[in-house]
């Protein structure tokens, strides 16, 4: 995964994030969301935040605004999910 700065892709603002750390300022980009070979379609945003995920196993965090287009259903003891329109 790319980071949001090697994509070149500019910031538009900033806003400040509350983290468990305190608060820090993050930058806010256009972006977009998609789910390749699933038939879900793509999510197109005005702005989302741009965190480093540095030495994470993930590239992205998804969120309520994101998951408010799907019907989540989260099987814990299998550690499965259905994502669905």
């Amino acid at each position: 995964m790319a980071h949001i700065t090697a994509l070149q892709i500019p910031p538009i603002q900033t806003a400040t994030v509350h983290t468990p750390n305190g608060a820090t300022t993050q930058t806010l980009h256009p972006a977009s969301i998609a789910f390749p070979g699933t038939g879900l379609p793509t999510i197109n945003f005005n702005s989302v935040v741009c965190s480093n995920l540095t030495g994470q196993s993930f590239g992205c965090l998804i969120g309520r605004d994101v998951l408010e287009h799907f019907v989540l259903v989260y099987n814990g003891p299998f550690g499965a999910f259905t994502l669905a329109m």
